[in-house]
């Protein structure tokens, strides 16, 4: 009968509601795999790396695996890009960065307490305060600079993108941002291309994440993956040399290189694809993702009293650091986590 609904019909229209509702964790396991990045990079801080000379295999092999973990800030930054697709200007979206601000300030206040107890800083309230405003209460915390400067563009930067007619057109903005950010970290002496421009890196990955949203590239992944080891062990064997026997130089800076803007590229691309079937890890992979920030300022907690742990027991050479780093960086990791749980329990802003 007309206008009648059956039961198959509300089954269907459930299950339809279901499929609609899955979360795709593509970019969850993108900024999951940023994150414990973040912490492998900061191993290499911590310990003895960038005062050792550099003239081992042990210690190409670090160099490799310091590369690696080097494609933690462009993955966040392309998952900002490809995630705040649809912001746009208004009173709204701005009310959103508060919770990052207040929660900048939750783990700027331990670290201060911290820094003081051991004598880093003076036990100073207007110190402090002066440190948080310039984001350097908490050491790690200078992307949170880099992330509310980028927040704030957001809404503009995606209306001047939308205004961009064609593929090519969007093509061309990347290269051109590509060209004033990347491509002169290649060039020495300011030779054809001033490096006036470099700062915007963040701009440049911005936009291809939005593009990665808008055109989904595919790569076999078979394809992607020797590409993106090899990408990473031309960087390893630059620095390596680059070095000539002496202590790391970053040769190829840190961010800003073309060579890095490959592997950050690559990188999300092999990933943002995934997909996790197991409840368990999926539910803690979108978990993580969701306190990236809380992991990332924690960690320069957990990181401090974890390797200040070590050396007091052992004095390890940065040869002996290598066989430590999975478990160091791990345990850094496990620690920030239950930190940030924690953390959203008493306080549930973000």
């Amino acid at each position: 009968m007309k206008g009648r609904v059956t039961l198959e019909q509300i089954k269907y229209n459930e299950e339809s509601i279901k499929v609609k509702n899955i979360r795709h964790i593509g970019v969850d396991i993108v900024k999951s795999v940023a994150i414990l990045s973040v912490v492998g990079v900061h191993f290499f801080l911590n310990t003895k790396f960038y005062t050792t000379n550099l003239n081992s295999s042990n210690l190409f092999i670090q160099t490799i695996l310091q590369q690696l973990f080097l494609a933690c800030i462009p993955l966040f930054l392309i998952s900002t890009g490809y995630l705040n697709n649809n912001m746009d200007i208004g009173k709204k979206y701005f009310k959103k960065i508060i919770p990052v601000i207040v929660i900048y300030i939750l783990y700027s206040i331990p670290a201060l307490l911290y820094r003081s107890h051991i004598k880093e800083i003076e036990t100073s309230i207007p110190l402090w305060i002066s440190l948080i405003f310039k984001f350097k209460g908490n050491r790690y915390s200078w992307y949170i600079d880099l992330y509310i400067g980028l927040f704030l563009l957001i809404p503009f930067l995606n209306r001047m993108y939308s205004t961009l007619k064609s593929k090519k057109e969007k093509q061309t903005l990347i290269f051109i941002l590509i060209m004033l950010t990347s491509i002169v970290s290649l060039v020495r002496n300011n030779f054809l291309v001033s490096r006036y421009w470099t700062s915007i890196y963040p701009i440049t990955y911005f936009f291809i994440g939005k593009y990665i949203k808008d055109f989904q590239p595919k790569i076999k992944i078979h394809s992607n993956i020797i590409y993106l080891l090899l990408i990473i062990l031309i960087q390893g064997i630059i620095e390596y040399l680059a070095s000539s026997g002496g202590v790391y130089k970053h040769y190829l800076t840190d961010y800003t290189s073309i060579l890095r803007l490959v592997q950050g590229y690559l990188e999300f691309v092999l990933l943002y694809r995934l997909d996790i079937k197991n409840r368990f890890m999926r539910n803690n992979m979108i978990n993580i993702s969701k306190l990236t920030l809380d992991i990332y300022l924690a960690s320069f907690i957990t990181d401090r009293l974890v390797y200040k742990e070590i050396f007091k027991v052992y004095d390890f050479n940065q040869e002996q650091y290598l066989y430590m780093l999975i478990p160091l960086v791990m345990l850094s990791f496990i620690l920030a986590y239950v930190i940030a749980n924690i953390r959203r329990k008493l306080i549930n802003i973000r």
